[in-house]
């Protein structure tokens, strides 16, 4: 509301220094005393005094729509960045995880921006149009004849103008499509450095690159070119309508010196603004490819919120399964598991061929994953019912390749976690990492590069392990986690896991010996469900 007040008082006082100059200019050329401005009669010094004024309050009044627009478009930008944020981590983990890397980044950052530039030009578009209406209105005042002709030869060409639109609606959906295979080649790129240089690949892969960025670039120079194009096309029309209009005028007698000059200056201002609307309309349906794609990853996201409970029953004692069918949305199920009760002081190894459906366990375990039919309890209370502050106390995990970043090892065990100094001294202590850390100069201050640069892999390892166990959590789930690691740094994780299993439920996923020899129970993930290992020789169905 404010731009629309704001945009009409300045093309309002607009009006008053076109018509001002033109009173001046006509009094000047006949040398009158006095000149009307309107329904007054001024002197000339009045009509500059007048004029004067009137710039200043197109100034004041344009500067506060400026930012009204500015300041809308931001705010529009802000809400979308929170909105697709918010969802995202909202969301299931099904969702999370099968995004491509960099859609998110590409959805929030790039998207937005165009979304946001797509409201800020809306606000020019809008500022333009007002404009252009006060000035053909006063024109109509000045001679109705006149602004009449020129506005409906005006309208019949926005008419035809019309494919042009859908046009460029079409390149812009080019531009985003290759904007968006953009971002997820330079994410799997980036994913991928370390095969590209040993594989001296990187070319190959920039080639792919550079091929989805002249696809762009192609959509974009043609877009940009009808965006460009179609005002000049716009202005250049009515310049022919404005002399036809003096013509047609001229034949019928012409009219009072005064007006005539005030209709020409009019219209010709007009005439600017037009060409600016239809520049900003331009830029406005370019970006409506980028406003569906945002609305529809809010919406998938808000869609597929995670459902918490209120029930928070105290630290885990048992993880049981029973008749549970495990599955993703869309797909067969993965996993059946009759019969299975994980109890406080397991630490049960999980193995099984590649695909087997060992994440699937490890996912319900979790609580990322609900049965499609069965249930799996937790302290006899099922996964729906915990709410998400319990989980977060009681659930943790070590994954396969765990995030490191680059900053101090107290940030990278709490993890955005509010924890005192005595907390990361305890998780760190049970991780049999602490005597190392207080090795370093800083101690706990000690800072990482990115990745965990700075540390080797089996301390990298353990520094997840400590952050798994930060705030005594009951269920754990260790993924892999020695996979990577040589003899020496495989013994040190594996003492870490068995001290770490005191107290709680443990899943370790591991095909090395090492950390399987401290479960207490083993199960194997085969055919589809859940087997339990006696000794190496006897399975029997759980």
């Amino acid at each position: 509301m404010l731009a629309v007040v704001a945009s009409i008082g300045a093309s309002v006082a607009e009006v008053l220094v076109l018509v001002s100059i033109s009173a001046l200019a006509v009094g000047l050329t006949v040398d009158a005393p006095s000149m009307a401005l309107g329904p007054a009669r001024l002197t000339t010094t009045e009509v500059g005094v007048v004029g004067c004024l009137a710039v200043f309050a197109r100034l004041v009044l344009g500067a506060l729509n400026a930012w009204a627009g500015a300041s809308t478009s931001q705010r529009v930008l802000l809400h979308l960045r929170s909105t697709a944020l918010e969802g995202f981590v909202q969301a299931n983990w099904q969702v999370q995880s099968r995004q491509d890397s960099g859609y998110l980044q590409t959805i929030v950052q790039t998207h937005s921006n165009r979304v946001s530039a797509m409201i800020r030009q809306s606000a020019y578009a809008m500022s333009a149009a007002l404009s252009c209406l006060v000035m053909l209105a006063a024109a109509v005042v000045l001679n109705p004849l006149g602004a009449t002709l020129v506005v409906c030869g005006g309208v019949v060409v926005s008419y035809l103008l019309r494919p042009l639109a859908g046009w460029s609606v079409r390149l812009a959906t080019v531009q985003r499509d290759a904007g968006s295979t953009f971002g997820r080649q330079l994410a799997a790129m980036s994913d991928a450095v370390l095969e590209h240089v040993v594989f001296r690949t990187g070319h190959a892969a920039r080639a792919d690159l550079m091929t989805t960025l002249r696809r762009q670039a192609s959509a974009a120079t043609r877009q940009l070119s009808v965006q460009a194009t179609t005002p000049q096309l716009f202005v250049s029309v009515g310049y022919v309508l404005v002399l036809g209009t003096l013509v047609v005028l001229e034949r019928r007698g012409g009219g009072d010196l005064s007006s005539l000059s005030a209709l020409i200056l009019l219209i010709v201002r007009s005439l600017a603004y037009a060409r600016t609307l239809q520049d900003t309309w331009q830029g406005t349906i370019a970006g409506l490819p980028f406003v569906q794609d945002v609305r529809q990853t809010v919406e998938e996201l808000a869609g597929a919120r995670r459902r918490f409970g209120d029930l928070s029953p105290g630290r885990a004692n048992s993880v049981q399964f029973e008749d549970a069918e495990l599955g993703y949305a869309g797909s067969p199920p993965v996993l059946a598991v009759p019969q299975l009760q994980l109890s406080v002081g397991d630490v049960v190894g999980v193995v099984g061929r590649s695909g087997a459906g060992k994440s699937t366990l490890v996912a319900a375990v979790l609580g990322l994953l609900e049965p499609r039919s069965g249930q799996v309890l937790i302290n006899g209370a099922p996964l729906g019912d915990l709410s998400e502050h319990w989980w977060a106390a009681n659930a943790s995990v070590v994954s396969q390749a765990p995030s490191i970043s680059a900053g101090t090892i107290s940030e990278n065990v709490r993890f955005g976690r509010s924890a005192t100094d005595s907390e990361v001294e305890a998780a760190l202590r049970a991780a049999a990492l602490w005597e190392e850390v207080v090795s370093f100069p800083d101690g706990l201050e000690h800072r990482l590069g990115p990745e965990g640069f700075g540390m080797s892999g089996g301390q990298l390892q353990r520094l997840a392990i400590a952050r798994a166990l930060l705030g005594d959590p009951s269920i754990v789930v260790l993924d892999e986690p020695t996979a990577a690691l040589d003899d020496v740094a495989e013994s040190a994780v594996t003492a870490a896991i068995e001290a770490a299993g005191s107290g709680r439920i443990t899943i370790v996923v591991s095909h090395r010996p090492g950390p399987l020899s401290v479960c207490t129970r083993v199960v194997e993930v085969r055919d589809g469900r859940i087997w339990e290992r006696l000794d190496d020789a006897e399975v029997f169905d759980a």
